[in-house]
């Protein structure tokens, strides 16, 4: 069999194998390419959702690799692509049997089943994921969240999610998120002593800090509607312009705390000027 006109490709230049194998096809040869080859080339294939190009190289990466479990891998990706759910779950069925403990297997039939709105099962791989993997623990929570909002369990959407920014606070798509399910749940308050917290363990955060503004605009919000003179828990009511000093980029030396937002007679005093410099903060 012909090796082609080039040389084995080198591992960091994904596009040189891609380019080889479309020459292959334009001269009508036949050229070796190994597993992981073939595997980036399916991927290049299914990011410019030519599915059908895919699958034609799978088919010719079979006749090379006979039983190659990756390229079994590359299958359930290719399937998925073309909207055959079902039988990519008996593929993974498959490979699960010779790798039981292999994370990626839950994360695709999680994924699969979020798209067949089996919200449920994709909850339990997700949580076989967690338990299976040693890395990126906190970009699962995240995917884990999102199923436990199909479900409408805001609750355990924001403590996975919490869960995952104790793993690593810097994912600011976990944060972002954790937002959105404080407002699902209307959480306000929950949400402005959460990240009130955390901007003190994390003090330049600017995403954090952005959440924090957004609570306190919809807190107060809530609190308008029902009356004057509500207390803020036991700490007391929020101060907006303490909370326009705290939210500046500390000067040298010093450290921004959001204990400054704290006013001391426990009401809220807002001013019509200070809520319009709020919404042009935070928006």
């Amino acid at each position: 069999m012909n090796e082609g006109p080039s040389a084995q490709p080198e591992r960091d230049d994904l596009h040189d194998c891609v380019e080889r194998y479309e020459a292959m096809c334009e001269q009508n040869a036949h050229y070796f390419f190994d597993v992981e080859e073939f595997e980036i080339i399916i991927e290049h294939y299914l990011e410019e959702s030519d599915a059908k190009r895919a699958n034609e190289v799978l088919g010719y990466a079979r006749q090379q690799h006979p039983g190659s479990q990756d390229l079994m891998f590359c299958e359930a990706h290719v399937l998925m692509s073309m909207g055959k759910l079902n039988r990519a779950l008996e593929v993974l069925d498959a490979i699960e049997k010779m790798e039981p403990y292999n994370e990626d297997i839950q994360l695709h039939k999680a994924s699969i089943y979020s798209q067949l709105r089996n919200y449920r099962r994709a909850v339990e791989h997700y949580k076989r994921a967690l338990e299976l993997a040693e890395e990126g623990l906190d970009d699962i929570h995240l995917d884990l969240a999102f199923e436990y909002e199909n479900l409408e369990a805001f609750d355990l959407a924001i403590e996975s999610l919490q869960q995952a920014l104790e793993m690593n606070p810097e994912n600011e798509a976990v944060l972002y998120e954790l937002a959105y399910c404080y407002d699902l749940a209307d959480g306000h308050q929950a949400a402005v002593s959460f990240f009130r917290n955390f901007t003190n363990e994390h003090p330049y955060s600017f995403v954090a800090w952005y959440n924090l503004g957004n609570a306190l605009a919809r807190w107060t919000d809530w609190m308008r509607h029902r009356g004057p003179g509500l207390l803020l828990g036991h700490r007391g009511a929020l101060h907006l312009r303490a909370f326009q000093q705290s939210a500046q980029p500390a000067r040298a030396g010093e450290v921004p705390r959001s204990d400054r937002l704290l006013s001391g007679n426990g009401r809220i005093r807002w001013s019509a000027g200070d809520r319009v410099q709020l919404h042009r903060r935070v928006l």
